[in-house]
């Protein structure tokens, strides 16, 4: 538990420690604020809209007449979306959506743009689904990309796993903190809305995580750092933006197919007009206007019975193909998660293509009752006064939020390729690791309290001789190391400690050998930032790797390049440890500079194994 702890404290201080990571989060957490108020503004009006629509409606139906007009102009049906609505505002298939049900045999379904309409409109991404999806999702794929620093030193392929955990509980807050705004506007979620939510954070979740596991297995097949970042931003646009966009065109494709309405809409006309001629045939030579309404009633039913079902029929034919292509568009949109994110917020918006379908449906059977309502108030009452066909709130069609039908496909498709990529990143990451060495094990015996240079004939040699000793567990390696080799940025203090726990080393050790390497105060304030100076931290990775218990420490051209004072350091330390017992064994291709009496010149096959002493040599 102590090391999960420790591990824990280093992947916060590392996220939250660095000031760009805070002020993004703390500018993406502002304007998530911001467009959480203005979805909670946006509804609020809507319901005054709505207000003054059923206002509207009522005084129209005071202005008729006769049912006559009623027919013909009959009343509106306004699309209210749900209050979900107030996350998704603006990534919605639709806005401000309205059908006309009247006597006339063409659907109306309209989109207003008139007067202030036109400027309500304000492009998509600028609600919280849309922060999430542009700038959550570059976030998360520059995290994943960042959290892999380096695997050559202290590295531990969990705690990338522990970073991503720590990133996805600080989404889980805001958006949960984000989600209980509303209450305090007096808006509250229906319990299925809010078990509808859970789901959809629980996606978004499974959608950041997919982006910080690309990001990392990006970095992972990365040899160059700046390639990476070219890669992932390449990764980064295709995906928000090219796959969402082909997904549209795609859809926009399988619409070509359908038939046009223009096709319909003659072909409900034809059966209207067919009605109109036979009750101008029925009524020739009758006078009276009793007689002509019987003949109008017996006619009115048998085209409803007749020409009007099959106009019923063309209505839901048409709204059948709709709705099948729809499926399939959807079949298609699951398969990458970027789409599938697009078309979900679509649906949980309550304004997407199923909502339209809705409306549709909803209309179409408001329309057969209005004909019933119309023929039995023109042919049959005596009504002085118009009497309203619509009740209360009929004429609102209360849109509800919805998963996708594929929601659980489309979230696993996503969870199963992140997945994936953290698998291939773990694999890259153990063939990196478990390097077969092709060098031979040195045959000369290392006694006990010396320390011995190995003079390789070459880099590859040396390089070789050293992933050899490496995968001996008795052995400690030290490599020649920089600052971008080890996971830095939380000041020394941290760092000693952390690496310590994680390496199984004493911290006393640790600190003891850091004091001989020139550093007494490892808490000094100059020491706790998050740039240190390279050769601290060279020191802190020196000290930490020695005060192991292993009796054998194999140093690669650790002092190749560092200065003449570290060099003195770590050969005091290197004195020291001989003196408690250790061998030190130093591999390079050349010696600088020595005192050693040589005879002739060194010549060499493969290596070459000298016993030296640490004060007589020069190694940088």
């Amino acid at each position: 538990m102590l090391l999960i702890g420790a591990k824990l404290k280093h992947e916060v201080a590392k996220i939250f420690r660095f000031w760009g990571n805070v002020i993004f989060l703390l500018i993406f957490t502002l304007v998530g604020i911001f467009f959480v108020y203005s979805g909670i503004v946006e509804y609020k009006n809507f319901q005054k809209e709505k207000a003054l629509f059923i206002t509207h409606e009522k005084n129209k139906v005071d202005l008729y007449v006769t049912y006559s007009q009623y027919g013909d102009y009959g009343f509106r049906v306004l699309y209210e979306p749900s209050p979900l609505s107030l996350f998704f505002n603006n990534s919605s298939v639709f806005e401000n959506l309205y059908s006309n049900v009247d006597m006339t045999e063409i659907l109306k379904v309209n989109t207003s743009y008139k007067g202030r309409n036109l400027l309500q409109k304000k492009g998509f991404f600028k609600d919280l689904a849309g922060l999430f999806f542009l700038f959550g999702s570059l976030f998360m794929v520059y995290m994943g990309m960042a959290s892999l620093k380096s695997e050559k030193i202290f590295f531990k392929f969990g705690n990338l796993i522990l970073r991503l955990v720590i990133l996805d509980i600080f989404f889980l807050g805001l958006v949960s903190a984000l989600q209980r705004l509303p209450k305090l506007f007096a808006l509250q979620f229906a319990p299925e809305e809010s078990k509808i939510l859970l789901y959809f954070v629980l996606f978004l979740l499974c959608f950041l995580s997919f982006f910080y596991a690309a990001g990392l297995f990006i970095r992972m097949v990365s040899r160059k750092k700046q390639r990476a970042y070219i890669y992932i931003f390449i990764f980064w646009f295709v995906s928000v933006s090219v796959i969402p966009e082909c997904m549209t065109i795609f859809l926009h494709n399988k619409s070509q197919l359908l038939q046009a309405n223009e096709k319909y809409n003659i072909m409900k006309l034809e059966e209207v007009m067919n009605f109109e001629k036979e009750v101008q045939k029925a009524i020739v030579g009758i006078k009276t206007l009793g007689e002509r309404n019987k003949i109008y009633q017996k006619m009115v039913k048998h085209f409803l019975d007749t020409g009007y079902r099959k106009n019923t029929k063309i209505e839901e034919e048409i709204n059948n193909n709709i709705e099948k292509v729809m499926r399939e568009y959807e079949s298609v949109m699951q398969l990458y998660p970027t789409s599938f994110y697009n078309f979900s917020c679509g649906e949980l918006s309550s304004k997407g293509y199923s909502g339209y379908i809705d409306l549709v449906s909803y209309t179409l059977k408001l329309r057969h009752e209005f004909i019933q309502y119309y023929l039995k108030k023109r042919y049959e009452s005596n009504d002085k006064k118009i009497i309203p066909f619509v009740k209360g709130e009929e004429n609102i069609f209360k849109a509800s939020s919805r998963l996708p039908g594929s929601f659980f496909v489309g979230g696993g498709l996503t969870l199963a390729l992140t997945i994936f990529l953290f698998l291939a990143s773990y694999l890259v990451f153990l063939r990196r690791s478990n390097r077969i060495p092709t060098a031979k094990k040195p045959q000369y015996k290392f006694r006990k309290g010396n320390t011995y240079f190995v003079l390789c004939k070459n880099d590859q040699f040396k390089n070789d001789l050293f992933t050899y000793y490496k995968a001996e567990k008795d052995t400690i390696c030290i490599d020649n190391v920089n600052a971008d080799d080890i996971d830095t940025g939380v000041g020394l203090t941290h760092m000693l400690s952390y690496f310590c726990k994680i390496t199984g080393v004493g911290e006393e050790a640790a600190l003891k050998n850091l004091r001989m390497l020139g550093i007494d105060d490892p808490k000094n304030r100059k020491w706790n930032k998050e740039k240190l100076p390279e050769e601290i931290v060279q020191k802190m990775y020196c000290a930490i790797s020695m005060a192991g218990d292993q009796q054998m420490i194999v140093v690669k051209d650790f002092l190749k390049g560092k200065s003449r004072e570290l060099e003195r350091q770590f050969l005091n330390l290197v004195s020291r440890l001989n003196n408690s017992g250790k061998i030190v064994v130093y591999l390079s291709t050349e010696i600088f500079l020595t005192s050693l009496p040589f005879e002739g010149d060194i010549k060499i096959n493969s290596y070459k194994s000298f016993k030296i002493d640490p004060q007589a040599v020069s190694l940088r």
